[in-house]
């Protein structure tokens, strides 16, 4: 009997699964996982081979764009060196156990802003790991106009410290930074405080803040390493003042040094404000690392056995298109062993929601199957969504939403809507942690029901090729005034990833990497709140100063 095509990948897919779980899974057990979702990508149509082109085409756009913000500014980076100083993610591979493992936050925020281009907002943050203890990093870029601070930077550095609060993962603050820039202030200096804020907060919640002073700390600034439960300082090119020595002579009439005024000798003898005096950057790397080992930070035993995905994630570029989400081949390339075990599978379909599992951590997954969804698809969603805030699982929106047609008729409508609101509230209310990944689209205002900021989703990242926008882009132009050209501009995943409105773009090959590395976060953030409720001294700021 001659087997069918189908046949022949069923019986395929099921002995590549058994050699996986054989030898392929981390651990020394066979990890356990729910049943495999079949391969159906015919990688072989046109469809499929445009797909992926036009999100290669993204990552290769997406890639050079990267290399161009590394570089800051060369005029920048040569003053910077001759200063003795290293350059900002010299400064973390001296810091963190391995800055391979860095997952960087909003690395292209800050292009194309009204006042210029600011590489990196001018500022560095992501999550690392400091002898095997997760902590958030907040880096002031000294070689791109000396580290000032702009709208974007500060932005930026607020929303890191927003996820560091809301995770509960220590925070580094590397400060170089000759404080805002003056002729914006207006648009720096009341959320400028927050930043301040912030650091008092988390220190009274328990959540430890490092400064470590390796330039300037002006004006504002100074207030960083101040208000840190510790702070390191080098000599010689670290300095704390509220105003330097230009203002002190302009003031005074005095001539002074900045070392005199506010070097590391001075802050470590006379005024107390820092707690440790390095000789060098390099040592000053040791020392806060030394500072994290003395924490007495939760270790936390992270998931060791588990299998990989059975299909190559590669094949997510040629995936996800405007019409066809293809939700269940693209949970496929990220969960473990490609095993899902799918929620109300015949109700509601225009949804995707299941359990599933990614680097051994249970979650809970809703994705867009649609371009459109009714309101049996926002029901089901609804009562997933509090199945799994009861049973406390992360959960992972794939989102690629595209405006909804209201339905003509008003019952219809209405009842829609109404059902759409319980979804939404249920996303609102949930506590546990939401990530979201923009595959596709993400347009209109149901679109906040996928795990958005603006419902309190912990992080969102989005693929390159993703669009974003209130409208469809078809509809804001027709109701606008802007172009095409604008519209297309204003709706690009680039932009938003600009203007920190998302938390960065991700490869789609990166989603599993990233969704881990998220979750690993998780686990040590439960660790982390459970050592702050059960401290008694946890309860106030530090008062070192």
């Amino acid at each position: 009997m001659a087997l069918k095509p189908a046949m022949v990948r069923r019986i395929f897919t099921g002995v590549r699964y058994a050699i996986l779980q054989s030898s392929a899974c981390h651990g020394s057990t066979a990890a356990k996982t729910f049943t495999a979702i079949s391969d159906t990508t015919d990688k072989s149509s046109e469809n499929f081979k445009n797909l992926f082109s036009t999100s290669k085409g993204k990552e290769q756009e997406y890639q050079k764009l990267l290399e161009v913000v590394r570089q800051s500014d060369p005029k920048g980076v040569q003053r910077h060196l001759k200063q003795g100083k290293l350059l900002v993610r010299d400064r973390m591979s001296k810091l963190l156990d391995n800055v391979d493992d860095f997952l960087e936050l909003s690395a292209v925020a800050g292009v194309g802003m009204p006042y210029g281009d600011i590489p990196s907002a001018g500022v560095v943050t992501g999550f690392g790991q400091v002898h095997g203890k997760d902590v958030l990093v907040i880096a002031n870029d000294g070689s791109f106009k000396g580290g000032t601070v702009f709208p974007i930077t500060l932005k930026k550095q607020l929303r890191a410290q927003q996820i560091a609060q809301e995770l509960s993962i220590p925070c580094v603050y590397i400060v170089d930074s000759g404080g805002a820039f003056l002729p914006l202030q207006s648009e720096i200096f009341i959320n400028g405080g927050i930043t301040f804020y912030n650091e008092a907060v988390m220190s009274s919640m328990g959540i430890p803040q490092i400064a470590v002073v390796c330039g300037m700390c002006t004006a504002g600034g100074a207030y960083i390493p101040t208000m840190a439960d510790e702070a390191i300082m080098v000599h010689k090119t670290g300095s704390i003042f509220l105003a330097g020595p230009p203002l002190v002579k302009a003031a005074l009439g005095e001539i002074i040094s900045a070392e005199e005024l506010g070097g590391a000798t001075m802050h470590s003898t006379v005024s107390g404000c820092v707690d440790h005096f390095a000789r060098d950057e390099e040592e000053s790397y040791r020392i806060c690392r030394d500072v994290i080992l003395s924490l007495n930070l939760p270790d936390v035993v992270y998931p060791q056995t588990f299998c990989p995905p059975l299909y190559d994630a590669e094949d997510l570029h040629g995936l996800v298109s405007a019409c066809d989400p293809n939700a269940h081949q693209v949970i496929s390339r990220i969960v473990d062993g490609s095993g899902f075990q799918e929620f109300k599978a015949l109700y509601g379909k225009a949804l995707v929601t299941g359990f599933a599992s990614i680097s051994g951590y249970p979650v809970g997954i809703v994705a867009n199957a649609a371009a459109e969804w009714n309101a049996d698809a926002s029901t089901k969603a609804s009562h997933f969504v509090q199945l799994c805030t009861q049973r406390r699982l992360p959960l992972i929106f794939l989102v690629n939403q595209h405006e909804r047609d209201r339905h003509p008729d008003p019952l219809v409508n209405g009842e829609e809507m109404k059902c759409h609101a319980r979804f939404m509230a249920s996303v609102a209310c949930s506590d546990v942690l939401k990530v979201s990944i923009v595959t596709g689209a993400f347009h209109g205002l149901d679109s906040y029901a996928m795990g958005s900021k603006a419902l309190g989703s912990n992080l969102v990242f989005h693929w390159p090729s993703a669009s974003f926008s209130m409208h469809s882009p078809d509809h804001l132009q027709s109701v606008s005034s802007m172009t095409e050209e604008e519209v297309g501009k204003k709706s690009s995943s680039l932009y938003a990833a600009a203007n920190v409105w998302t938390d960065g773009m991700i490869l789609p090959q990166q989603t599993r990497q990233v969704l881990s590395k998220v979750l690993q976060l998780f686990k040590y953030s439960k660790e982390m709140k459970l050592l702050a409720h059960e401290s008694t001294t946890a309860k106030q700021t530090n008062f070192r100063m």
